[in-house]
């Protein structure tokens, strides 16, 4: 889950910087041009094309993208996004069209200005459309890079789940037989060799300690791995005393430690 979060973070933050990219252009453009100061009336007028494109975006990005198009349904997606795109240059050119009634027909220059000034397109409406699919359609491309990186990082996760629960299942079997077994041995010893069969007890809840409350940690110091090995190690001896290997190998190790 912090990892969808940081990659949802991530893309809101890429369509941050292009959306403040694109804003701040028309400001920067004022400043390439030479002007001693910025003409805010031509920023205002830049920014007002630029907006029913922003909203496109941001009921694209918000709503259809991932209701639609991240869950498949294509055909509702593609249904939905040009409804959006046809209404929201729908009714900016029947704003364009009231405009034109109002000012364009005083033939008054000052008129005209103020039509360039009030005016939210400057393109026909077939070019809005295409631009404003040619929009939403990097927006769902970028939308399906990320999705495909969450659905990576699932499959990778899913994957260390299985491993740990397939170890720790393999872990649950061989304790309770070593246990047993170890338990059986330590009632044989109990006839035979009492000072043995303490030792064992000893040793035992040594491992057993270990098991329950150390093995079980993402990770554990490389000291405590090697003296659970020794009182493996001692418990084998005890039980199977003949056994040359154990006594050399084990003791070895008993000694380093």
């Amino acid at each position: 889950m912090k990892i969808q979060k940081k990659q949802a973070i991530g893309e809101n933050l890429l369509y941050v910087m292009v959306w403040t990219a694109i804003i701040l252009v028309p400001v920067l453009n004022s400043q390439m041009m030479s002007e001693m100061h910025v003409n805010l009336e031509n920023v205002l007028t830049a920014w007002r094309y630029i907006a029913p494109y922003l909203i496109i975006f941001l009921i694209h990005n918000a709503i259809i993208a991932p209701r639609y198009m991240l869950r498949r349904k294509y055909g509702k997606y593609l249904a939905s996004n040009l409804a959006l795109i046809i209404s929201v240059f729908w009714l900016v050119q029947i704003y364009e069209d009231h405009l034109t009634d109002h000012l364009l027909k005083q033939n008054d220059p000052e008129a005209l200005d103020a039509y360039r000034k009030a005016s939210f397109s400057n393109l026909e409406m077939y070019w809005n459309v295409v631009l404003g699919f040619f929009m939403t359609g990097a927006n769902t491309g970028i939308k399906l890079i990320y999705q495909s990186m969450r659905d990576e990082q699932q499959m990778e996760a899913l994957k260390r789940q299985n491993l740990q629960a397939e170890m720790d299942y393999l872990k649950y079997q061989i304790n309770p037989h070593f246990f047993m077994n170890t338990l059986n041995n330590i009632h044989a010893l109990i006839d035979i060799d009492k000072e043995k069969a303490q030792q064992t007890v000893l040793e035992l809840s040594k491992i057993m300690r270990y098991v329950l409350y150390e093995a079980s940690l993402p990770s554990v110091p490389l000291e405590k791995e090697i003296h659970f090995l020794s009182n493996y190690i001692i418990i084998a001896i005890i039980i199977f005393p003949n056994p040359s290997f154990f006594k050399h190998k084990g003791m070895g190790l008993i000694s380093l430690l």
